[in-house]
This record gives structure tokens, sequence and C-alpha cells, in this order.
């Protein structure tokens, strides 16, 4: 279906000089943290700051699997419309 297209499975961070410890380190959150426009399908209608309602930030999916224990729930998508993954 193209998720890696988005959801970028692993990244490096930069260097940190203030803190030391999250310099060059490698994480995994499949997300590119950016603003993508999602198409009328998906449109809540509702701006939100720069952001039109057809454009939505990627969710990290690292976690994913606990979803439930943490938030008791199991709803997706930016606004919880989706059931299941």
């Amino acid at each position: 279906m193209g998720c890696n297209s988005c959801h970028i499975a692993e990244f490096k961070t930069g260097t940190n000089s203030k803190v030391a410890e999250v310099s060059n380190q490698v994480i995994r959150p499949y997300s590119d943290f950016l603003i993508h426009d999602m198409g009328d399908e998906l449109s809540d209608n509702r701006p939100d700051y720069d952001a039109s309602g057809n454009e939505w930030r990627t969710a990290h999916l690292w976690g994913i699997g606990l979803v439930e224990i943490v938030n008791g729930y199991n709803f997706f998508l930016h606004d919880g419309r989706a059931k299941t993954l």
C-alpha cells in the first residue's frame, strides 16, 4: 500500500552539543513527522494552524501494539474514526 513512503522506519538524529546523549542516535519512529495532503476522502474540514482540513501530520507508529493498554482504546487516524489499522 506504500505506507513506508511516509511511515519511515529509521532515522539518525543530528548532533546536539547541549545534550550529547541524543546525538547521532538511531530511532525507529515509523513516521516522517511531515504534513501531507491526504485528500478529500479523509478530510475533517478542520484547519489547524497552517494546515488545511485535508492535511495531516504523519502519525508515528512506534508502540502501536500498546495503544489499547496505554490509552484504553483502539481508535486510529487523527480523529479516531478508524477502529482498526
